[in-house]
């Protein structure tokens, strides 16, 4: 099957490579070239990153000289859009019929400065689903979270936590084998299955964090029912010499320290030869809510990865690396005897366990390592199509460390489940221009893992998964209409003792993804889009099989084998407003999931015929026991963004995410859905101290109001109420010398709130942190400089 799947991909790879070639042959009127440079218009200086797009079709990316080029264009009129965070959009039409240099002058946009960007995903073209961006000042302003905690800030973003280390992201209600993540173009996998295992991903890689809302599995795959997490690394160093930059952060509630550095080379006597060389460091004690520190919430994180490429005008290659690796304690507390003392833990106010500060980590903790190994390489045709081809492996090692530690000596120090997977993925993108007033991506992918298991939690397994997909778009005047179809496979084999002997079931999955969408510009101020796309998810081991002790959210759970496919049907509107200093932008959402998969609390009546949860006894402790249960139900909800600079120096931004998720079976609410937020600011900009570069004071507060309408029974403790949390922010740029230093200065939970978030898995036992004090400096450097 292996050999089938290469012959494939390098035949596809060949022909298309031949049929370009003899097309180039055929016409030679296509050789000019469109280069230039990218300003800003008040200082002149040079801006790196910029995106450059030639009729919405072809795009590239301002280099660090804010310098950019197009090359085999055909004599005739082109539209150029050029945009950067923070500044005005330029469009503009030119005539070409010789090699022209063209220099942009870009002028600053206040109320964009303090919005997400919408912005476009692969292929450059905007899409018709709601696509909010992280880049620029914005991620800077996060550096030191996890990825979960970065995109907190996008509305419809929230984070399933387990305690105050471990977020997973969730988009609109979506989390888990839902949400979608690609590293550097590479669909992320691990062991994302647990509610607690959070990505593996070092957010300092990343030079912008994408989130594609709604189901996207046409051009993602299955699995993408929630929606797309893009983390995309900055390119490559172009301007020979030696840049970079240092980050330092420091945390004031659990003393946590992170340093991370970025050094790019790109070689002089080899024009197009680049290296990368990145690395971070994390080491954080025990988190502290208003009243206790929380016992055992440590953490320690080391990471790594490098990069190095060759890249022509027509062609290029590059080769990425990254390891990842983490130690995290778990709550003590959230770990008990028996059930009476369980019962007692979940009822009382604070912890049945709690201590001083320590940096030390003692069990329970888990332990991960994560790498991830990648191989691009694209060839440009004439005709602005181009062939991209990425392969990749990773490999996940996780080990979970109980409470108690084994009874045999041999195994006495060593993890009580370990679970390793190995995946191979491999992805061939056309994207292609071949047809008259047509563009699009077509393409194959391939996954292939294995798993194997120290511990009956779950089964060992392997897969093997491929998918073929098109997307086609069309522009007529000021509409612009996409649609999509994709068709999945996937195989899995199970191995699994049971009653003394192993048994191998087989499943197989598939299934037909489409998606049709439009953008309509009505004016300069206001453009609408459609999207109604499918996606399916097939279900997951743990889902199926799992069957003991989940470590890491101090649960019992069982999985049931007969469980089906989830199968998404979403919708999604969604309009941008823009007219002078405002921006807003509102996406109403719809998306029905039949045979919907989640965790529910088994019940059992006790002796006064009342329902009320089951707690099982094992060696290590009394935990409460939850099934994976199957319905349909229906995620309705709306998503608001808006900023409004209300002079030359305040800027007001709210985010607003509402959503009701309904078991349309039962006619009941879906737990472990978010409640109602908002996120709101105010940012004052100012200049009177000459020597302070972009300096502004920055206070908000989000809103977040006590869930409602849990059905009876479905939750161990009624949902916390709501609450309101402060900030204060200031940042600021200033010139050491010829060297450029940029701080930022948080405090989060300003009034010291005690509270409880309701998508916590551990609020059952403690508070969430208190006030946290927080500064960041940012040290980019350039060496090639004279």
């Amino acid at each position: 099957m292996k050999v089938r799947i290469l012959l494939v991909f390098g035949l596809l790879l060949f022909s298309s490579i031949v049929y370009a070639q003899r097309d180039s042959a055929i016409s030679n009127t296509c050789r000019y070239r469109l280069e230039g440079d990218i300003k800003d218009g008040e200082t002149n200086t040079i801006l790196p990153g910029a995106t450059v797009v030639i009729d919405s079709v072809e795009g590239t990316v301002s280099d660090e000289a804010g310098h950019f080029h197009f090359i085999n264009l055909c004599k005739g009129k082109y539209m150029i859009t050029v945009t950067f965070l923070g500044y005005k959009t330029i469009v503009q039409t030119l005539d070409l019929n010789e090699n022209l240099y063209k220099t942009f002058i870009l002028h600053s946009d206040s109320c964009l400065l303090e919005s997400i960007i919408v912005t476009s995903t692969r292929p450059v073209h905007e899409s018709s689903q709601s696509v909010q961006e992280i880049s620029g000042r914005d991620l800077d302003r996060t550096r030191g979270f996890s990825l979960g905690e970065s995109l907190k800030g996008i509305a419809g973003v929230n984070t399933l936590q387990t305690g105050p280390s471990i977020f997973k992201p969730v988009i609109q209600g979506m989390y888990g084998n839902r949400v979608l993540i690609l590293n550097n173009g590479v669909r992320q996998e691990g062991q994302q299955w647990g509610s607690e295992h959070a990505p593996e991903i070092d957010p300092f890689i990343a030079d912008k964090i994408k989130v594609v809302k709604g189901a996207s599995g046409v051009l993602y795959g299955s699995d993408a029912i929630g929606g797309v997490i893009l983390v995309e690394p900055r390119p490559l160093r172009t301007k020979s010499g030696v840049g970079g930059e240092l980050n330092l952060a420091g945390f004031s509630n659990n003393r946590e320290g992170v340093a991370s550095g970025i050094i790019d080379y790109s070689v002089k006597q080899i024009k197009g030869l680049s290296f990368r060389l990145q690395g971070t460091l994390k080491q954080a004690g025990n988190s502290k809510t208003p009243d206790y520190y929380m016992k055992n919430t440590a953490f320690r994180e080391q990471n790594f990865s490098w990069a190095a490429g060759y890249k022509r005008e027509e062609w290029g290659v590059d080769v990425f690396y990254s390891q990842f690796n983490s130690k995290i304690g778990i709550l003590s507390a959230s770990h008990i005897g028996n059930r009476d003392d369980l019962i007692r833990a979940i009822e009382s106010p604070v912890p049945l366990e709690t201590s001083g500060f320590s940096y030390a980590i003692d069990r329970p903790y888990q332990k991960i390592y994560h790498e991830l190994g990648r191989l691009h390489a694209f060839r440009k045709f004439h005709n602005k199509s181009s062939l991209e081809l990425i392969l990749a492996r990773q490999f996940n090692d996780r080990s979970e460390y109980d409470k108690h530690k084994q009874f045999k000596d041999q195994f006495k120090n060593g993890p009580d489940s370990r679970f390793k997977i190995t995946t191979y993925t491999g992805t061939l993108y056309l994207n292609q221009n071949y047809f008259k007033k047509y563009s699009g991506t077509w393409g194959l992918s391939f996954i292939q893992q294995s798993n194997t298991v120290s511990r009956s939690f779950i089964p060992n397994f392997r897969s093997y998964a491929g998918g073929i997909f098109l997307t086609e778009r069309r522009k007529i005047e000021s509409l612009e209409i996409e649609g999509g179809l994709r068709y999945d496979y996937k195989w899995m084999r199970i191995y699994k003792y049971e009653s003394g002997v192993i048994i191998s079931p087989s499943f197989v999955f598939s299934n037909l993804s489409g998606t049709i969408g439009a953008v309509k510009t009505v004016n300069e101020h206001l453009k609408v889009k459609l999207n109604l796309g499918t996606c399916f998810r097939p279900a997951a081991v743990n889902e199926l099989f799992s069957d003991g002790l989940h470590h890491g959210t101090a649960r019992i759970e069982r999985g049931d084998r007969k469980l089906n496919s989830e199968y998404a049907y979403n919708t999604s509107l969604t309009l941008d407003y823009k007219f002078k200093e405002i921006y807003g932008e509102v996406s109403l959402y719809n998306n029905f999931i039949k045979d919907y998969i989640y965790l529910v609390p088994r019940l059992v009546l006790d002796s006064s015929g009342n329902y009320v949860p089951e707690y099982e006894s094992l060696i290590n402790g009394t935990f409460p026991v939850f099934n994976y249960v199957q319905t349909d139900a229906m995620f309705t909800g709306i998503d608001l963004t808006f900023n409004d600079s209300l002079s030359k120096y305040f800027i007001f931004s709210t985010r607003l995410s509402l959503l009701r998720a309904y078991n349309t079976k039962s006619k009941e609410h879906i737990i472990l859905t978010p409640p109602a937020n908002m996120e709101n600011g105010l940012k004052y900009s100012f200049n009177f101290i000459p020597t302070l570069k972009e300096a502004y004071f920055k206070v908000g507060n989000t809103i977040v109001l006590q869930k409602r309408n849990i059905p009876s029974g479905q939750d161990l403790k009624a949902a916390p109420k709501g609450y309101v949390l402060w900030s204060l922010e200031t940042g600021f740029g200033v010139m050491a010398g010829k060297q450029e230093l940029n701080f930022t200065f948080t405090v989060y939970n300003l009034l010291n709130k005690k509270y409880r978030d309701y998508l916590d898995a551990f609020r059952y036992f403690t508070n969430e942190p208190g006030r946290n004090f927080v500064v960041r400096l940012k040290i980019p450097f350039d060496l090639s400089k004279k």
